[in-house]
C-alpha cells in the first residue's frame, strides 16, 4: 500500500513538472496545468488542515503556499534519485538500485 501512494505521490509532482515545461512551451495549455494545480492545491490543503488540527499545530498551515510551489520539484528530484543511489531512511538502509 506505502509503495501505491508512494508512486500516486511521485506521480503526481513529476506530472506537474512536466505540464509547467509543456506550459512554457505552449500556453495554449496554461489553464489546464492552473487547474492541475487547484485541485492539488485544494485536496493537499484539506488534508493537511485535518491533520494539522487534529495535532493542534494549525499554525504550521501558513507555510503551506510557500511549500507548495517547492514540493513537486523536491518530491522529483528526491524521488528519482532514490532509483540510483542508496540511501538510508529511519535506521534503514535502501537499496535504490
Amino acid at each position: 500500500l506505502y509503495r501505491c501512494v508512494g508512486a500516486i505521490v511521485l506521480g503526481t509532482n513529476f506530472s506537474i513538472l512536466i505540464h509547467l515545461i509543456l506550459t512554457i512551451l505552449n500556453q495554449e495549455i496554461f489553464i489546464f496545468f492552473i487547474l492541475q494545480i487547484g485541485i492539488k492545491f485544494v485536496f493537499d490543503f484539506l488534508f493537511l488542515f485535518l491533520v494539522s488540527s487534529f495535532h493542534s499545530e494549525k499554525k504550521l498551515m501558513f507555510s503551506y503556499p510557500i511549500v507548495t510551489i517547492i514540493y513537486p520539484f523536491y518530491i522529483s528530484v528526491i524521488g528519482l534519485l532514490s532509483f540510483t543511489r542508496k540511501f538510508e531512511w529511519k535506521g534503514r538502509i535502501i537499496n535504490g538500485q
